[in-house]
């Protein structure tokens, strides 16, 4: 994160984050994407005729399971960059409140209003992107649900 201020404006810079986060994102979107094709690709493994039923279902079960693991483990670093951009929107609060006593109040409201803005698109942006992977997230539990139950059908 990043804080510039100008005598007459407080802009944030949340570009950094989002590029901190993307990678994570589009990481955690591959991992999901191979799970996926490893536990429900029907060719994925040995010929059907050479395939050991049992084996090969507690092996996707195992992958499965760790790349669960792996997105849990991204979740949680998306969640510390979550983390230093509520703090940057802390420092940012100060800053107003520092710039407010040095400002008349239509700047004030002004500048208010506009740091308000900056920072509501910042957490929406950010609040989307935890939003979608929670889903993505979700549904890799699911697939590992359905990987585990069927080990009981073999």
């Amino acid at each position: 994160m990043e804080m510039e201020g100008r005598d007459d404006d407080i802009d944030v810079d949340v570009s950094g984050f989002l590029e901190q986060v993307s990678p994570l994102l589009d990481s955690m979107r591959s991992e999901e994407d191979e799970v996926r094709e490893v536990v429900l690709s029907p060719s994925a493994g040995p010929s059907p005729a050479t395939r050991r039923p049992t084996t090969d279902v507690a092996a996707r079960a195992a992958l499965a399971e760790m790349e669960t693991a792996d997105m849990a483990t991204l979740a949680g670093e998306l969640e510390a960059h979550l983390a230093i951009l509520n703090d940057a929107c802390d420092e940012a609060e100060a800053e107003l409140e520092r710039l407010r006593q040095q400002r008349t109040p239509s700047e004030e409201v002004a500048l208010r209003a506009r740091r308000i803005r900056d920072l509501e698109s910042a957490i929406t942006a950010a609040g989307l992107a935890v939003d979608a992977e929670d889903a993505r997230m979700a549904d890799a539990v699911g697939v590992a649900r359905e990987v585990r139950a069927s080990l009981g059908r073999v």
